[in-house]
C-alpha cells in the first residue's frame, strides 16, 4: 500500500516484525515479519529499500519500500546490530556484535562478498555521505573502526570514550559524533586526522545521534533523561533539550531535514519533532519501537 505521506519503518524487537506507519494519518499500512529480535532499520539514500538487522536470527532482511515485500534475507554474523548502505546502493554494511566483524553485502546478488574483522562488540555503523568511508562504533573496545569501501579494509582505529553506542558524520565528512552511552558524553572525532578532538558532556545515557542534512544541527537521544539534546554545529554547544517519551533509542530525520522522529521504547511511542522550532508536533502510538527509518512519499511525477 503506497502512502502519499512520509512513512516510518518501525522495528519492534519484542514482536519480531517491522510495521509501516503513515505519519500523517497514523495508519499502519503494513506489518512485515523479519526474524527474531529486529534491532535497527535504515532506508537507502534513494528510499527504495529498507534494511533490517535481526540480532536473534543473525540476518539482514531487505524490504522493497514500494510494495513492502521482503526482497531477500541474508545470513550475516552473530547479533547483527548497526547497518548502513553506500550512497549508490551497491553494498550494505552490517556490524555483527557477537562476531566482532562487519559483513559486506552486494545488493545486486544479496550475497556476502566480504567479512571484515573490527574490534570487540561492534554496534553502531554509518557510511560517510560521499561513500568514501564506513565508521563502526565498537562498544566492547571503546573505539571506532574506519573502513575503506574501495578495499573493504580497516584503515584506522580511533580510541574514544566509554561504550560508543552509535555515531554520525557531518555532510562534509570532517567530523564525527559518537554517543557514549555509559560515559554520558558525545565524543567529537576529527575524521581527517583520525583522532578524538573534543568531548560534549550530556549525561543520561546518549543512545543515538543524527545530523541534519545541512550539517548545522546534531540531535542526541538521551535514554535516561527522556529527552533529545539539540547541538549547534560546528560550535558543538547545546541549544535546547526537547522532552520526549520514556526511553528514547536513537532517531531518524526526514530526507528534507524538516522533521525528526524519535522512538521511545519504554513508552511505545514515536515523537514527531519540527526541526525548525524544536516543538513536538505529534506522538505516534507504536508498540515497543527499537528503531525507526523514514521514507519520503513517492514522486507524483
Amino acid at each position: 500500500m503506497t502512502s502519499r505521506h512520509e512513512r516510518l519503518y518501525v522495528a519492534h524487537t519484542t514482536a519480531n516484525l517491522v510495521s509501516v506507519v503513515d505519519t500523517e494519518t497514523q495508519e499502519t499500512l503494513s506489518t512485515i515479519e523479519v526474524g527474531a529480535s529486529p534491532f535497527r532499520v535504515v532506508a537507502s539514500q534513494d528510499g527504495t529499500r529498507a534494511y533490517v538487522t535481526s540480532m536473534g536470527a543473525g540476518r539482514l532482511t531487505v524490504l522493497d519500500t514500494a510494495t513492502d515485500a521482503v526482497v531477500a534475507t541474508v545470513q550475516v554474523g552473530e547479533r547483527p546490530l548497526g547497518v548502513s548502505a553506500l550512497p549508490d546502493g551497491s553494498r550494505v554494511y552490517v556490524a555483527n556484535q557477537g562476531s566482532g566483524t562487519v559483513s559486506v553485502i552486494n545488493t545486486a546478488t544479496h550475497a556476502v562478498v566480504a567479512t571484515i574483522a573490527v574490534q570487540d562488540e561492534p554496534n553502531g555503523l554509518t557510511v560517510a555521505r560521499d561513500g568514501s568511508r564506513v565508521y563502526v562504533a565498537n562498544d566492547g573496545s571503546d573505539s571506532v573502526s574506519v573502513i575503506c569501501p574501495a578495499t573493504d579494509t580497516v584503515v584506522a582505529t580511533i580510541p574514544v570514550v566509554d561504550t560508543p553506542y552509535t555515531l554520525a558524520t557531518t555532510p562534509d565528512g570532517t567530523r564525527g559524533y559518537v554517543a557514549g552511552f555509559d560515559a554520558g558524553t558525545v565524543a567529537v572525532l576529527d575524521l581527517v586526522a583520525h583522532e578524538q578532538c573534543g568531548l560534549i558532556r550530556l549525561g543520561s545515557g546518549p543512545s543515538g545521534v543524527v545530523i541534519s542534512p545541512d550539517g548545522t544541527r546534531a540531535y542526541v537521544s538521551q535514554f535516561a533523561a527522556n529527552a533529545v539534546a539539540v547541538l549547534e554545529l560546528p560550535a558543538e554547544r547545546v541549544l535546547t533539550v526537547i522532552p520526549v517519551g520514556r526511553g528514547p533509542l536513537g532517531a531518524a530525520i526526514s530526507p528534507d531535514g524538516a522533521r525528526l522522529y524519535v522512538p521511545s521504547f519504554n513508552e511505545g511511542t514515536v515523537s514527531v519533532i519540527d526541526a525548525a522550532s524544536g516543538a513536538v508536533t505529534g506522538v505516534l502510538p507504536v508498540s515497543r519501537p527499537m528503531s525507526v527509518a523514514v521514507v519520503a512519499p513517492p514522486s507524483s511525477g
